[in-house]
Formats: structure tokens, sequence, C-alpha cells
């Protein structure tokens, strides 16, 4: 025996030291327990000594030699020089047993450090013998795949390679495995055997080394007669270990992950999650303090800002009234909007706080008409009386119509008669029950959807009766619409998915962020700040906008890409909506316009329309394109790979922040449950794959808890693309509430500085504008580049504030960023 040490004392089977060569002194090799390669193998624990020229396959023969006698522990001790050095360096015997034994490592995490070093042919054609020979079945197709990758050989020919090795095999009269060249190792069958894997035994490593077989086959992209029959060769090799039903579950599984969302998916889905993120950066696109002020009320009601945005923009677009732009024959400010969200989600909150102003100055003009009727009524009564035949008869009072909420379209289109240039706003919290009024006495839909496009056009309408007196025309039919949908009955209301007639084309639907359920204390300021704009508005002239020169330029090149755009879509639906984009985005534009007049008079000529306006618009129809195109992908039934990943996980950040199950996604669906009988799985399995498909895109995390699977979305993507292509940007300070509005009828808060790269106006300062502001002015056509000095002594640099409410950005980009 050895000597004995204290750390040889606790060891509880006798050790044997394996060493790769016979170069030892001969004191070392007499010593029982010292042994080397080839050696007759008996139980204990044994050390493997690996010096650093050690081949691989010498190293695993031992190990699998060792394993295959189920002889007990395995370790393997490493050292960079051979051991006999160590004993002529004068290393005690004890000192070096001790050594060796506590700086072992497991045979096992010694072999994977092999997994990451490349192999010659050769060397893998050896270890792949001794494989062979040696390992059980699922140990030997997890060997001879990491064989397989660390020699890069294909699989085509490595499946050539392992069925010459095989063949080449004999087997002789005692039942013992040999190779017909020279004798590796030889091994009982018996202890190679093992019985008919199922779920129930197969552990973790074990199935691994099938999927990887598996995949290796479907990654070739063969034709589909020769996977099938690789496959079928593949499980023929391997059904004393598994079961029909289980290689058949696992070849369906990766068919899933690996067919069922191809690279094209993958692009589209991308492209959908872009759409999904998008969001309105507001301090670029508004002037700063209605920016402020709606964000502030936004956070105070727990909204998406947009949806203010949304009645905003139809109310300021009908008050507009007569106003046109000077395009495609005169676009009229009319904007059709329409929020796409759940009940409960706060449209009810966003309506009341925008639409108030507007339900006071009804309320103010139904108290008005009122007393008008009594005076008419009054005159008719002496006009009646009066025997004077010059006598005019009194004309009959108008009513102002500045709100419809509860109406039918031929009560509509009678009280538009009597506007004359100015405009109304039809205002339904739910959409569905504005066109449920269209037929309601009539009974012929048709008709009213015929008769409410034509308002969009705002073209004008005659209205015939029989009875002449009671026939009218209307000049100019400014109707907006606003109001809210709720997402499962989107389709009951807008029935037609291709939208034959185009009434889906002419609304702005948003699709706003949901926020979680809280309670947050603070005032509302447009509760204040509103008033004053309609009123302004309200009392303006109709004047017919020019777009700016240079705005002309960029809307002729904005078309032309809008239409390479649609050339790129097949959804008739969508082709048709984005067939509207650039009227919508000139209406959009025209109500900023107006917007920024009111905010900024002095620097902003009311009759033409600049290029950083119809900018900011662009930004807005860039918005409202995304969501166009998310909503069609979720009210309308598609079997589409991208439209289902994008749906679980959508239901997965606005329903389940805890985790979405298999069972949550499939239940409801019946183009899912389709899905996973035409691909040969169970619907949880089924959705299972397709979790763990989008979080190997990073759009999650799969958590398995027992039987249950959930995804947990990842709620932080970042989507979102820096709008540098807006030109309104103010970096001063936030003023406090009572300091916003400082000039008669709040009508200069925070002047705009447009710039755009050529041309760059901003206020002079010897000029004053209506509150006596004193402000800087360089003549129109001078240029000004990043740190210029100005006469006032003042750099400007890109972003730099020149004062409050006024700052200096780069340029504006290309069209092509839409």
């Amino acid at each position: 025996m050895y000597a004995s040490t204290s750390t040889q004392q606790s060891i509880p089977c006798k050790p044997f030291f394996w060493f790769p060569n016979t170069e030892l002194p001969i004191s070392v090799i007499a010593i029982p327990g010292f042994s080397t390669y080839g050696d007759p193998i008996a139980p204990g624990h044994h050390y493997i000594i690996a010096t650093g020229d050690t081949p691989e396959i010498e190293i695993k023969k031992q190990v699998w030699e060792i394993q295959a006698a189920d002889a007990g522990l395995i370790k393997i001790y490493g050292c960079q020089q051979p051991i006999s050095n160590l004993v002529s360096a004068g290393f005690r015997f004890e000192e070096l047993l001790d050594q060796i034994i506590d700086y072992s490592l497991d045979s096992d995490k010694w072999l994977s450090i092999y997994r990451s070093s490349d192999l010659t042919p050769e060397s893998t054609h050896a270890i792949a013998q001794l494989a062979i020979s040696l390992l059980p079945e699922t140990e030997k197709l997890l060997e001879l795949e990491s064989l397989r990758q660390r020699a890069k050989i294909p699989a085509k020919t490595w499946e050539k390679i392992i069925d010459t090795i095989t063949n080449n095999e004999t087997i002789n009269t005692s039942g013992k495995t040999q190779l017909s060249g020279k004798s590796i190792v030889n091994v009982d069958n018996a202890q190679l055997s093992t019985g008919v894997l199922t779920i129930e035994n197969l552990d973790e490593t074990q199935i691994q080394a099938i999927v990887n077989a598996v995949n290796a086959i479907l990654q070739e992209n063969r034709v589909d007669f020769i996977e099938s029959s690789k496959l079928d060769h593949l499980y023929r090799n391997n059904r004393q270990f598994v079961s029909q039903k289980v290689f058949n579950d696992i070849v369906a599984g990766c068919r899933v992950r690996y067919n069922e969302v191809l690279p094209e998916d993958e692009l589209r889905l991308k492209s959908l999650m872009d759409y999904n993120q998008a969001l309105i950066n507001w301090d670029e696109v508004l002037p700063t303090s209605l920016a402020r002020d709606l964000k502030h009320d936004a956070d105070v009601l727990n909204i998406d800002p947009v949806m203010l945005w949304q009645p905003l923009l139809s109310a300021v677009s009908s008050l507009a009234g007569g106003f046109k732009l000077d395009e495609y024959g005169g676009i009229p400010a009319v904007n059709w909007t329409c929020t796409v969200l759940p009940s409960g989600g706060g449209k009810t909150r966003a309506d009341s706080l925008i639409l108030s102003p507007l339900r006071q100055l009804q309320m103010s003009a139904n108290a008005d008409y009122q007393e008008e009727i009594k005076e008419y009524k009054r005159a008719l009564t002496e006009y009646e009386k009066s025997e004077d035949s010059q006598a005019q008869e009194p004309e009959k009072p108008a009513l102002r119509k500045y709100l419809f909420e509860v109406a039918t379209i031929q009560s509509v289109l009678k009280r538009l008669s009597e506007q004359e240039n100015q405009g109304s706003l039809w205002a339904r919290d739910e959409i569905k029950g504005l066109f449920s009024s269209l037929n309601q006495f009539s009974g012929n839909e048709t008709e009213a959807i015929e008769l409410l496009l034509k308002l969009w056009d705002n073209k004008e309408t005659f209205i015939d009766r029989v009875d002449i007196e009671n026939s009218y025309s209307i000049a100019n039919p400014g109707l907006g619409i606003t109001g809210g949908i709720q997402n499962d009955i989107f389709r009951k209301v807008f029935k037609d998915a291709n939208d034959g007639n185009g009434m889906q084309a002419r609304f702005l639907f948003a699709v706003p962020k949901q926020r979680q359920k809280k309670y947050i204390e603070g005032d509302c300021r447009l509760s204040d700040r509103l008033p004053l704009l309609y009123g302004w508005l309200d009392n303006l002239n109709p004047e017919l906008v020019k777009l700016a020169p240079d705005a002309q330029k960029y809307f002729a090149s904005l078309v032309n890409t809008i239409g390479e755009q649609i050339e790129q879509v097949s959804h008739t639906g969508i082709r048709t909506w984005m067939n509207k984009l650039d009227t919508h985005i000139l209406r959009i534009a025209l109500a900023l316009h107006l917007i920024e007049c009111f905010y900024s008079p002095s620097s902003t000529d009311i009759k033409t329309l600049s290029l950083g306006t119809l900018k900011r618009a662009v930004v807005f129809g860039q918005y409202y394109r995304s969501a166009f195109h998310i909503l069609q992908e979720k009210v309308t039934p598609n079997d589409d790979i991208a439209s289902i990943l994008l749906q679980i996980y959508d239901s997965a950040v606005q329903k389940h922040p805890s985790g979405i199950t298999a069972r949550d996604v499939y239940r409801e669906s019946r183009i899912i449950q389709a899905r996973a009988k035409a691909a040969g799985r169970e619907a949880s399995a089924y959705v299972a794959d397709l979790f763990e498909k989008m979080s190997e895109l990073g759009y999650g995390e799969v958590v398995r808890i027992g039987r249950s699977v959930r995804f947990i979305a990842n709620q932080n993507l970042d989507f979102s693309k820096p709008l540098e292509d807006v030109d309104n940007v103010d970096n001063s300070p936030e003023l406090p509430p009572d300091e916003d509005i400082d000039c008669q009828q709040g009508c200069c808060q925070s002047p705009i500085v447009n710039v755009d790269n050529q041309i760059i106006t901003v206020i002079d300062s010897n000029t004053e504008c209506q509150c006596g502001q004193k402000v800087l002015e360089i003549e129109a056509g001078q240029s000004l580049e990043a740190g210029q000095s100005l006469e006032v002594g003042q750099s400007l640099e890109a972003g730099q504030s020149l004062e409050v409410g006024q700052s200096l950005e780069a340029g504006l980009p290309p069209v092509e960023g839409f």
C-alpha cells in the first residue's frame, strides 16, 4: 500500500492513480495503486494524471472505461509537466498524493473544457469510434453531436462517417464489442442497454441529445421526403430508447421553434413592434405651453396624452370653420378622430376636459337663441299686423351649433345648413352610437353613410324634399367627429375590413397606452386655458392658407414617398387608409398652424403654413399610420404568425403583467388552436413553443412553475426612433401656471423659433409683441451656423436657449425619414 497521510485517511475507498505513460521512476511504478493506462480496473477512487501533452482521446478512453466498469469516483489532475519531473525535483511522496487529491476536478467538469476547442478530422474520427464503442446511447448522441460541431463537419457528411464506423463493428461470440481495426476496448453489450425512454425517465441531458440531432436535420432545409426519411432513420436507430410519441413530440416542438417563425416573420414582427411602441414627443410638436399643459393634465387624469389630443384636434378644426388650405382644390379644416381602448380606460374623463368649454359655448348659444327667437316672434307679430306693404318680414334667427351629441343625420344636416361659414363638432363617447343613429328613422343605412362620407370632403350638399320649402342646401358642411370605441366591437362598426366605402380611411385612430389605475391628486390646467383658444378661433375670419414654397416642395416629395410605401402594402384596408394619409397630414397641419398662430401671433403669418408646421404634422401622420397598422392586426382575424406573436405580447403587457399562461392565449383563439393542430402539437404545448421563440427574440422571458408555463413580457423594449424632423423645441424652464399666459386673450405664451437650415426667422429685439416683450430679429434669408455670434454678442449653438420660450435646434431631415 501507499504511505498513509491525513488526506488519504479520509478517503473511504482505495485510490488508484493513473498515469499517461510509463516514463516514471522505478520507485514510483513499484508502489501499489500507481497504474498506467491499460491496466486492469478495480473498484476505488480513480485519479487520472493529465499532463500538458496528454491527448484528449487518452483521457476520454480512461474515463469512459472506468465509467463502463462502474468502478467508482473519477477525478482528473492536470499539470503542465510530466509527473516524473516533480519526483525528480524532490517532492515527497506524501506531498505529491496530497497535491493530486486536493486539486483534482470531477471528470465531467474536466471533459466539458474540450467542448469549445476545435478538432482535426483524424482526432474526431478516433474519438467517435471510441464513443460508439463505450458510451450509452443517449450520451453517445451528445458526444457525437459535440464532435461534429467542433470539427465543423456538415450533418450529411457526418452521417456517412458514423454509418461507416458503425458498419465496421463486428460482434464476437462472447458478446464483446470489438472494432474490425485496432481494438480499443472490450465492453459487455449488457452494460449499454437501457429501457425505453419516456417523458418520465428522460433527464434534460438525454432530451437535449435527441433535440440537437432533430434540429441538425431540420436546419438542412431538405425537401420534405428527404427530411422525413432522415428523421425516420434517426428514430429507428434510437427506438429502443425513445418511444414514438416522445420522438414525435420532439420533432413537432423543434418544427414550431425552427419553421413556424421564419426570418421574414421576425422582420415583420419587429416592424409591428416598432409600430406598437409608437409615441409622440409632445414637446417637439406642440407649442411649449400647450405641450406642458397637455402632459400635466394627462398625468392628473392618469391617461395617455393622446387621449386629450384626439378630441382637441377635432374641436380646433371644427371651430376653424371656413379655413381651407390651398392644396388639392381646397383642404378643409375637418378632422375625424377615434380613440380605441377598452371600457374604463379614461376616455370619458379626457373628453369631458376638452369638450367642456365647447359645451359652455353651446349653452351660451342656446340662451342667446332663446332671446333671439322671442324677439323674432315679437317682430313677426308686428309685421303681420302691419299694413305697410314696404315692410320686410323679419328673418328667423339660426342657432349657432358648436356641438352635436345625440342626433340623427337629418338633424345634423339641417343644423349645418344654418351655420354659414362656421363649423360644428359631433362628439359621441361611443362612436358606435353615432353609427347606430344613422338609420334610426330612414331605415336606409347606406344612404346615411353616403351622406356622412360626403361631409368629410366638405363639399356643397343639396337636400331636396317634395315640399320645396323644406328643401335646403349646405354651403360649408364643416363637421368634425370625435369619439371612442372598444377593440372588441370595432369590427361591428367598421364591418368591412377592406374598407370598400372608405369610412375607416377618413378617421384618425389612436391606440393609447394604458396606465395602471391609481388616484392622482391635482387640478387640470386646460380647463382654464382652452376657453381662450376656443374663443379666439370662433372669432377668426376664415382665410385661404397657402403652403410656404419650401413646404410645398417638401410636400411634393412626401406624397411620392407615401406612394412608394402604399405599393409595399398588401392589406387592402391599410392601402385605402394610406391613400388618404397625405390629405390627413394637410388637415392636421392646418389645425397645428392655427394653434401656433394663437400661441405665437407675432411670429406666425396666419395666411402661410410653414415648413416646420408641416413637418410637425408629419410626426402626427407617422403616429396615426403606426396606430392604424396595429389596430388592423388586433381587430381583424389573422392567422399571420407575426400578428399572433404581437397579440400575445400586447396581451401580456396590458392584461397579464405578472405573466400570461398558455391557456390565457389559446382558449379564446380558434386561429391558434387550428395552427397547433396543423403543427401536430397540443394547443398548450404549441403556445409554450411560441413563448420560447419570443424569449429567444428578446421580447420577454419564460417562467416554468410545475406544469404551468408563463410568458412575462419585457415592458422596456426600446424601439422608439428619435423624432428629429421637427423644429419646435423649447428649452426654457417651466413657468409657474400663473405666468403662462401674459398677453391679452392669452395669445402670446411662448414664441416658436422656426429653423429650416436655409432661412432662420427669429423675432427682433427692437420689436415688441402685443405684451411688450423685447425680442430679437434676424432678417429673412440670413443664415446662421452653430456658434456664430449675433450683434447683441450672443452666441448660438444647436439647441441653445435664446431667451425664455425660444430655442434654436439643428435642421430638418429629408422626407426619407418618413
